[in-house]
């Protein structure tokens, strides 16, 4: 969709597939830089597949709400997960729901079972049931889309009187970005449609 990213998890509806959940993977040796970048990546990723849902016709406002995007970013041993849910026009927020360290060393390996393993289950748990909610959602939207464009489809007749019956509506509710060009040098373009 937006950014190359190196694990996208996907629903698919009838003929299409849509993202629902993304996740970034580096080395630890490449430095703190590099985790930045994917961290960015990752959150900016999250923002364009809540937008592309949010603005499908059928979503509601009631569902948009309801949208949280998980992503995972795994940076050598280290890994976290962020929720990212737009609360209002406009407003993202992200919640960092956890993060894991993965021992290394044989005299940390009763941590891995005691913190890490079940920590690892949790997170696995809420990507899962987030990643489900997000693609029945989805999936409702779409076959709603889909059913009306067939009614208008040229095999289905109506009276000319019911054309004014369907009234498409628009939603307010995304923002272009609020994330600084990647570019060195690049001007900072702050959006102004709050």
């Amino acid at each position: 969709m937006g950014d190359r990213i190196d694990l996208r998890v996907l629903t698919r509806v009838d003929d299409s597939y849509h993202d629902i959940s993304n996740c970034e993977f580096a080395n630890d040796k490449l430095g703190p830089g590099k985790f930045t970048m994917d961290h960015l990546k990752v959150l900016r990723e999250s923002k364009v597949i809540l937008d592309n849902i949010i603005n499908k016709e059928f979503i509601q406002t009631k569902d948009a709400r309801r949208l949280i995007i998980p992503s995972f970013q795994a940076n050598g041993l280290e890994a976290e997960i962020k929720l990212t849910k737009l609360v209002e026009p406009g407003l993202y927020t992200i919640q960092h729901l956890g993060s894991v360290d993965i021992p290394y060393l044989v005299n940390d390996l009763s941590v891995l079972r005691v913190k890490t393993i079940p920590r690892l289950k949790f997170i696995k748990k809420k990507n899962y049931y987030h990643s489900i909610k997000n693609a029945r959602l989805l999936h409702d939207a779409i076959k709603k889309e889909r059913r009306l464009e067939k009614k208008k489809s040229s095999s289905y007749w109506r009276s000319p009187s019911n054309d004014n019956d369907i009234v498409k509506t628009e939603t307010d509710w995304t923002r272009k970005t609020w994330f600084p060009s990647l570019r060195i040098g690049s001007p900072i373009n702050i959006p102004f449609d709050l």
